[in-house]
């Protein structure tokens, strides 16, 4: 049985120019990991069968994810490591196996939106989106390679959670019932609105997992559970 408390996959597959066009782990990054680590019980008590990571990024959070659970005798579950950059999705791939977690599938994809389908079977989703306030709104599409893309999110630094929040309707379509979101924000990105977003599209007792200083800003991690719809797994 390992320790969690702290522990970090393995990069040591990644080169300097690895991070010109993927997001290096940075404080952010390792607050989420901690706040999984603390909600542990929450996690296993959900047993959960479907995971999905957006923004993946490197994918040490997918890998943190699947060791914890198999750390705690969890039996293996799928997990979707989503990324729209698609130098992101290889390198989280690449770090599954290199620290031989061979269950984290990759896809490339906008958020959501070419998933789900109304069919209710994610158990638990995971978002480190890219909240740092920018002047002009960013549309996350990696043209020219634009690192940017993976950290800059426009006024207020709510143009990605936004656009998941209120466009996607796929978000909560393929959720089951009590289904965890665990969201990272920052103080600029207004969290009492984002939980009132939250609470209307159906989830209930949000919590604030874990929050930090880092640097000028102050990170947090949102835990909130999908309480809206009673529908069975794979309605």
């Amino acid at each position: 049985r390992e320790t969690m408390d702290g522990w970090m996959p393995s990069l040591e597959h990644t080169e300097l120019e690895t991070w010109e066009k993927v997001y290096e782990p940075a404080e952010d990054t390792y607050l989420l990991m901690d706040a999984l680590y603390k909600d542990r019980e929450m996690i296993i008590a959900v047993c959960p069968i479907v995971i999905f990571e957006l923004g993946s990024g490197s994918g040490v959070i997918s890998v943190y994810m699947n060791r914890l659970l198999s750390n705690e005798n969890l039996r293996p579950c799928i997990q979707i490591a989503i990324d729209i950059n698609e130098y992101a999705t290889k390198l989280t791939k690449d770090t599954a196996n290199k620290n031989n977690c061979l269950n984290i599938d990759t896809i490339s994809s906008d958020l959501l939106f070419s998933f789900c389908q109304n069919k209710r079977y994610v158990d638990i989703i995971i978002f480190n989106p890219p909240y740092v306030t920018t002047s002009v709104p960013n549309k996350n599409t990696y043209i020219n390679d634009n690192i940017s893309a993976s950290w800059a999110g426009g006024p207020q630094g709510r143009f990605v959670i936004d656009r998941l929040l209120h466009h996607s309707n796929n978000f909560t379509s393929c959720l089951t019932p009590n289904a965890l979101f665990y969201l990272l924000l920052s103080d600029e990105n207004n969290p009492t609105e984002v939980i009132q977003l939250l609470q209307a599209r159906g989830f209930t007792d949000t919590t604030v997992v874990l929050s930090r200083n880092a640097r000028n800003e102050r990170l947090l991690v949102l835990r909130s559970i999908y309480t809206q719809s009673s529908s069975q797994r794979f309605k």
